[in-house]
């Protein structure tokens, strides 16, 4: 039976609608795929962008900053609330893949976290703000190069991503093309299939458009970031760009990198640019550099560089770090250098630098004058010069290199330039760079000849031992290792303990009850040391009159002929005087910086003091627009009443008006004389109208001055405020010159409404 002609349609139409079916079975399938890797890398994305943010300016890093420069414990709960978010964020992004790239980023955050509780602990020990700033510097340089390969990675990801989008929808056109004529021959039913398919494609473009959005996710990155072709234009710009560059990116995009370049070195920088791209960043730029924005502020920046190329054009990823500030934290260095010299210089003992290679780099005064040789000759010697064994080096240089906390500790005997043998005992430590390299050693000695001398003639003889040690004026007392036993002690112990010689032989415990119950644990800690036969400890006692005395006590064993320790000799020193004049020495020093820091008749701080304060409030407004208020005050007819009543009047005046001025401002403000009659207030954390109404609250007190039963002299006086959300302050000299400018203003409108 033939088949029907009319009906050869339906094999064909079937034979159709399967190639149909499987040709939209695996376009379909294509396009899933791509899809879920495109919703992957996207993810991947979002989840660097916001671990980037909370390690910002913003999070992490700047609540960690601001705790170190304030010490508020609310910046380090902050701090603590970042770090348990950035270490979600570590374990998703770990999960996603990417546990390599994250692993210098990891362990710089593992260290600011280790230094913020470093810096909590210094401010509880009631540490200057410097000795913090300084103990916890972190060095993030491994770190900020993590996130912008992992930027740069991301971002090439996503981009070939888009590139394989395009092509895969020329590829789909055409192939859907091809569908369509199926689906006509086969009718209706196919069309919605085609129609249905078409939709799929439309997400599947929503999905690249999300995808180009999120693609500027480093715009969170807290670094200005630019992109600059071969001609030098800027073709892509972040936020943080924005905020240094002190504009919009519609401005910063499109602009040549050498319209920041001051006019003199714009075209040193377009060799050097030509340079960078020639050599494929073999030839980079100087640092710092200048840039001088369009409100003629200049800023300085360190400048890294990035080379690429894509499409045969060339590209310049440029990470920016701003370094302003570096003048200032420069000079705090300096300062700290010439303290730094001037302790080295004054020490009382001996204090030498020497090379790796064993020769003298540097020795202070005393090291001078301990050997009889000049700087100049000892710097052309090696420290084996001076214990005669010129042709090895120190048995202890190996070891101070190899160990980064290794100190080592020995008494030997060095030669003087007069041919004298003297004993010394030496401390050795290594100092090392950033990088934790061996850089050279610094040794301090001190001369123990006098000490060794009186051991020597202790081991002669008992007889002569017990003689000397009755009139040495240390506690001079001997034992077994451990001090379980005492074999000799004398007279001077019944002076300074208060406790016969004879109670200490039956019980040895008793050297050990009269040290303070606080030092009484190290010291018997370091019993141990004590059997191994070294001693050298410093401890408090109570004599039973209760007066605490400070001792110093260390010995040296004797062996037997197997080298074993035999016995101890100690010596026990009172250091009450010493440690008192100490004590006394620092309360001077305390008080010689309060004369120095304050006028001692007002007790206000003095007027170069004022400056420092007030840049740093110039500085925090600029950067976290922290308002502060500066006002400016001159009293009125200060003069005439010097005229008429006499300067110590005068000076009354001054005591009381300034008195009453201290008793009004917070903790957190200051007060500084600026000149004979002229003061200024600083206000931190205070707006204009604030700082207004602490004027007319100081103003309804009525301030006066009763030198007589019946005479008093009324102060009044004249005030400016100005406020750095109300005016612009270039430095600490502008601010206060408006300050003054709005003081004068407003004596003259006074004077004007008084007739």
């Amino acid at each position: 039976m033939a088949f029907p002609q009319r009906l050869y349609f339906i094999p064909v139409a079937g034979l159709l609608l399967i190639l149909f079916f499987l040709t939209f079975h695996t376009l379909y399938q294509s396009n899933t795929r791509f899809h879920q890797q495109l919703i992957k890398d996207v993810d991947r994305q979002a989840a660097v962008s916001v671990l980037i943010h909370e390690l910002g300016y913003s999070g992490f890093i700047h609540n960690f900053k601001n705790y170190v420069l304030r010490g508020d414990s609310s910046y380090y709960d902050q701090a603590h609330k970042s770090f348990v978010a950035l270490n979600s964020e570590f374990a998703r992004l770990n999960r996603a893949g990417l546990e390599l790239e994250l692993l210098p980023l990891q362990d710089t955050i593992d260290e600011y976290r280790a230094k913020l509780e470093l810096a909590r602990e210094l401010w509880q020990q009631g540490k200057t703000r410097q000795e913090i700033d300084n103990a916890v510097k972190v060095d993030d340089q491994k770190a900020k190069k993590a996130i912008q390969d992992l930027i740069f990675e991301l971002r090439d990801t996503t981009k070939a991503l888009i590139q394989d989008s395009e092509r895969f929808q020329d590829q789909l056109s055409g192939r859907l093309w091809l569908v369509l004529i199926l689906t006509t021959l086969i009718g209706v039913a196919f069309s919605m299939m085609v129609f249905y398919y078409i939709a799929l494609l439309g997400e599947a473009k929503a999905s690249l458009v999300k995808a180009e959005a999120k693609l500027h996710f480093h715009d969170l990155a807290p670094n200005a970031f630019l992109l600059v072709n071969e001609d030098g234009v800027i073709i892509e710009a972040n936020r943080g760009a924005e905020v240094l560059l002190a504009g919009e990116q519609e401005s910063v995009v499109g602009a040549s990198i050498e319209d920041f370049m001051p006019k003199a070195f714009r075209s040193q920088h377009e060799r050097y640019r030509a340079k960078f791209y020639e050599t494929k960043a073999a030839r980079t730029m100087l640092n710092p550099v200048p840039l001088h924005l369009a409100n003629g502020e200049v800023k300085q920046v360190e400048v890294h560089l990035g080379y690429y190329q894509e499409d045969g054009r060339r590209y310049a990823a440029v990470n920016l770090v701003e370094i302003t500030n570096l003048k200032e934290l420069q000079l705090r260095a300096d300062k700290f250098e010439k303290n730094y010299q001037a302790t080295f210089e004054l020490a009382p003992i001996g204090i030498v630098h020497i090379g790796l290679d064993g020769r003298i780099i540097t020795v202070n005064k005393q090291f001078e004058t301990l050997f009889g040789y000049t700087r100049y000759e000892l710097e052309l010697m090696r420290f084996q010069d001076l214990s005669g064994n010129t042709h090895e080096p120190a048995p202890y240089l190996t070891d101070l290199i190899l160990e980064s906390d290794a100190t080592y500790r020995t008494e030997q005997y060095l030669w003087t330039k007069a041919g004298n043998k003297i004993w010394v005992n030496l401390v050795a430590s290594c100092r090392r760079d950033g990088m934790e390299k061996p850089d050279h050693l610094i040794v301090i000695v001190e001369d123990i000849t006098q000490r060794k001398h009186y051991e020597a003639e202790l081991l002669a003889s008992e007889e002569r031992f017990k003689t000397i040690a009755n009139h040495v004026s240390g506690v001079v007392w001997m034992s077994t290792p451990g001090a379980d036993k005492i074999l000799f002690v004398n007279e001077r112990y019944r002076t300074l303990w208060g406790r016969s010689e004879q109670a200490l032989y039956k019980d040895p415990a008793m050297f050990w009850d009269a040290v303070l119950t606080e030092d009484r644990p190290r010291v018997l800690a370091c019993l141990e040391q004590h059997r191994q036969g070294t001693w050298n400890v410093d401890y408090r006692i109570r004599r039973p009159s209760g007066r605490v005395r400070y001792i110093h006590d260390e010995g040296s064993a004797v062996l037997d002929e197997q080298g074993n320790v035999q016995y101890m000799v100690c010596l026990a020193q009172d250091m009450t005087d010493e440690q008192l004049y100490k004590q006394r020495l620092k309360a001077t020093n305390v008080q010689l910086e309060r004369l120095a820091k304050f006028d001692p008749l007002t007790m206000t701080v003095r007027r170069q003091y004022a400056t420092a304060d007030l840049e740093e409030c110039i500085a925090l407004h600029k950067r976290y627009q922290r308002d502060a208020s500066l006002i400016f005050i001159d009293l009125d007819e200060f003069k005439q009443v010097n005229d008429s009543y006499g300067h110590d009047i005068g000076d009354q005046v001054l005591i009381e008006f300034c008195r009453r001025i201290r008793e009004n401002i917070r903790e957190t403000d200051d007060f500084y004389r600026y000149a004979g009659d002229e003061f200024i207030v600083l206000l931190r954390e205070t707006n204009g109208s604030e700082a207004l109404k602490f004027i007319e609250k100081i103003e309804r007190v009525q301030l006066s001055l009763n030198i007589e039963a019946h005479d008093v002299i009324p102060i009044r006086f004249s005030s400016g405020i100005c406020s750095l959300a109300d005016k612009s302050a270039k430095d600490a000299s502008d601010w206060i010159r408006l300050a003054d400018q709005q003081m004068y203003h407003n004596k003259r409108q006074r004077r004007l409404k008084q007739g």
